[in-house]
């Protein structure tokens, strides 16, 4: 009877530890997310010489996990023997587990690895990856109230020497668009559509927090090959400003806000139209003369 006892109080001691265990983990991973809500940029070390610019960006928000620079994956299309870049989104969902940030990968939707949380110090998160790197992530604040307000976007990919897609888009306010998909693009030819309010306003404000009244007319980086894209706002069709990034050379936060708008298409409802269509010939027109605008900012 005296070792049941005991036997008993060591079973609801290890229980009570189990639990005692399991709550603090849980309080620690609520913490931890509670901290890390809000977009974050990767800070780059001294002495790290990319070829190719792309600044890392993530963005946390609950269960949420939003990449700021996209999810991509290689695959070869037999069609052309070349490989091409899938675009799989910028958001899926997170969970913490033991100190490490794990999100659910596309296509497979299994969790996978993506870096270990070591500290958040103020506005300053220090992480490790699968490669034994510590980084670091600056948090980023916008003050979105005193930006320049627009209500169209004209975007224009030139296509490079490899597979990066050709296309013009043009986005309003309200959500109407017109695509036209030129060369490797999901979809080929001319469209005209609608964009739900929520797609819509994430355009937008991707471009409102790069500061765009703020930043440089043209950028362009050093090397040979690369695309040239432009993107002009206007407001009640008055031109307010282009910006020419020849190979993507841009500010961060410009840079995610191209991801947006480049695949905002593959989300709306289109419509396949023709070179005689009175709207597509007037944004053509709009197009002609931003590419006007690009050969002056360029000489």
């Amino acid at each position: 009877m005296k070792n049941s006892i005991i036997i008993s109080i060591l079973f609801s001691v290890a229980i009570f530890t189990s639990c005692n265990s399991t709550s603090k983990d849980n309080v620690k991973e609520k913490f931890q997310k509670e901290k890390l809500i809000g977009e974050w940029k990767r800070i780059e070390n001294k002495g790290e010489n990319f070829i190719f610019h792309n600044p890392i960006g993530i963005g946390f928000s609950n269960d949420s996990i939003e990449f700021l620079h996209g999810m991509y994956k290689s695959y070869l299309d037999t069609n052309i023997n070349k490989k091409r870049i899938k675009y799989f989104g910028n958001s899926t969902s997170f969970k913490i587990t033991n100190d490490s940030i794990l999100f659910k990968n596309p296509p497979s939707y299994s969790w996978r690895f993506f870096k270990s949380i070591i500290k958040i110090k103020q506005d300053t998160l220090y992480v490790l990856g699968s490669d034994s790197i510590i980084e670091k992530f600056e948090k980023l604040k916008y003050d979105l109230d005193n930006k320049i307000t627009f209500d169209k976007i004209l975007f224009t990919r030139s296509g490079c020497y490899g597979t990066c897609p050709k296309l013009n888009i043009s986005i309003n306010k309200n959500g109407d668009i017109y695509f036209n998909g030129i060369r490797y693009t999901d979809s080929i030819g001319i469209y005209k559509g609608k964009l739900n309010k929520l797609r819509t306003d994430k355009v937008f404000k991707k471009f409102q927090k790069a500061n765009i009244t703020n930043i440089a007319s043209y950028y362009a980086v050093n090397h040979t090959d690369d695309e040239i894209i432009r993107t002009s706002f206007y407001a009640k069709d008055s031109l307010l400003k282009t910006i020419v990034d020849y190979g993507r050379a841009g500010p961060a936060e410009l840079t995610w806000a191209y991801v947006s708008i480049s695949n905002c298409y593959k989300n709306a409802e289109l419509t396949k139209t023709s070179t005689n269509d009175s709207s597509y010939l007037k944004h053509e027109e709009l197009f002609e003369i931003l590419n006007e605008h690009e050969m002056r900012l360029t000489d």
